[in-house]
């Protein structure tokens, strides 16, 4: 009989700068969901400003069609919830999922008639836009609030009301190829594996031709939590996502909140300013329709991106010349990053030579 861990997943008390103390679970909270909400803003304070938006770096293709919201019918709802798992965690009113598939056929109609209306006026309800978070610890000194990651738990109706909507968008983006054919993650028929053998087969290209290949990998730091609201919906509306759907979008990024909870302990709730909703099931596609025009700051370098991991690789005959070209290439790179606010984790980045021909190098 394997016996349940009574190891909590959070602090019992939380280090401060200095040597200050605080044990007071209300107090504990509160620093942590003030540390959680702050994490995008501090980072995008540290990203290089250029003076004006630089117009070279607009990347995102316009696309003259436009997105629209069709109505919704009771069989889908239905459907939706049927597939939906059934996790055990409960949002803020204390409802998993298990409960709505209990209670769906008794609310259906009502529920219907909720989401038409939320399409049709481009407006997200309030309520389904405080989120309830639970600290995990991750590593590193466990009195550290800068050691736990955010588990951020929506209300389950909200998770329902996304679902609908990303059928209607995946249904957009397919119809018009809006996303890259090098970017993987979030996508259906778009696996790691496929991602890993896209990245191989340009390697192996390479060795066939007896050239020299650079590879870089850039990680992001916090990247999800660093999404600028007002260049996302810049974007989305250069890829027809405007009108009616525009303003479901705008709806639905704005005025969001949440708070901690550990145990019966809630914090104050504190508005989320940048960032798309963690725990959600719209944000990973907006993430990568963000990410989306980056393939297009530079000609030269060779994509695979999965996720928020972007794989990069340049191969030539001339070693000192694929080190210039890579090396300005990535300069181009830094400025789109920068101007996008998102922020490199440069602690991170890995730069590896794969040498045929004989010759070794580091």
């Amino acid at each position: 009989m394997i016996k349940k861990s009574n190891k909590k997943n959070f602090a019992t008390y939380v280090v401060k700068t200095g040597d200050t103390v605080v044990e007071n679970t209300e107090d504990i909270v509160n620093i942590f969901n003030d540390f959680f909400v702050n994490v995008g803003p501090n980072l995008a304070k540290d990203i290089t400003k250029w003076e004006k938006d630089d117009k070279t770096f607009n990347f995102a293709i316009e696309n003259n069609n436009s997105m629209f919201l069709g109505g919704v019918c009771e069989s889908e709802v239905l459907e939706v919830v049927r597939k939906s798992k059934n996790k055990k965690s409960t949002d803020r009113n204390s409802i998993d999922m298990t409960l709505i598939k209990q209670v769906i056929n008794s609310i259906l109609q009502p529920f219907t008639y909720i989401c038409n209306k939320s399409f049709q006026t481009g407006t997200f309800p309030e309520n389904m836009k405080i989120a309830k978070v639970i600290p995990i610890y991750k590593n590193g000194d466990k009195h550290m609030v800068s050691n736990y990651r955010p588990v951020s738990l929506l209300p389950q109706f909200s998770k329902i009301l996304e679902k609908l909507f990303v059928k209607r968008l995946d249904d957009y983006i397919d119809k018009y190829r809006i996303l890259n054919d090098h970017q993987y993650g979030f996508r259906k028929n778009r696996s790691t594996s496929l991602a890993v053998m896209e990245f191989a087969e340009n390697i192996a290209t390479a060795v066939d031709q007896k050239q020299h290949t650079v590879g870089v990998f850039i990680d992001l730091r916090k990247a999800f939590d660093t999404i600028d609201h007002s260049i996302l919906l810049r974007k989305c509306e250069m890829y027809g996502i405007r009108g009616v759907t525009q303003n479901w979008l705008k709806s639905y990024l704005q005025n969001r909140s949440q708070y901690v909870s550990i145990g019966n302990t809630n914090s104050q709730l504190r508005n989320v300013t940048c960032g798309v909703p963690q725990g959600s099931v719209l944000g990973p596609k907006l993430f990568i329709l963000y990410l989306n025009d980056i393939f297009m700051a530079s000609s030269k370098l060779k994509f695979t991106i999965f996720a928020d991991d972007t794989n990069l690789l340049y191969s030539g005959v001339n070693m000192k010349q694929i080190l210039e070209i890579v090396e300005k290439e990535l300069s181009k790179l830094k400025k789109w990053f920068d101007v996008n606010k998102l922020s490199l984790n440069e602690d991170k980045q890995n730069l590896w030579f794969l040498v045929v021909l004989g010759e070794v190098m580091i």
